[in-house]
């Protein structure tokens, strides 16, 4: 099953954009939407057998200006788990109201969660 990491706080919900690309993208896909760092600790808590080939997106909404909040704890609690997408595989969508920082936040995203185990194919 697809796990979708939904980073983004009730300032920067989700733009319309953002919001068609993964209603077409999910359409007629099994996933799980994962809110909140709190529902990934949870999750890392679960054997390694059980988490080994979770597929992962990871979805970024970026305001105009390029600073989201939101972001910063998740990588906040990814650092805080090591090792826990041990066999997990990853992809990223990152959005944003300009071109500022898209780019700088998907590569930084990638290190951080390939630090923790995830595979970016």
């Amino acid at each position: 099953m697809l796990h979708v990491i939904l980073m983004k706080t009730a300032e920067n919900a989700l733009a319309q954009r953002l919001d068609a690309v993964l209603a077409t993208a999910l359409a007629g896909q099994a996933y799980e939407v994962v809110a909140t760092p709190q529902e990934f600790a949870s999750w890392c808590q679960k054997p390694l057998t059980e988490r080994q080939g979770t597929r992962f997106l990871f979805v970024v909404p970026l305001p105009g200006q390029g600073l989201n909040t939101a972001y910063a704890c998740w990588l906040n609690t990814i650092i805080a788990h090591p090792g826990c997408f041990d066999g997990c595989i990853g992809a990223v969508l990152v959005d944003g109201g300009s071109e500022f920082f898209t780019k700088k936040t998907a590569r930084e995203l990638i290190f951080t969660a390939n630090a923790a185990g995830c595979t970016f194919p």
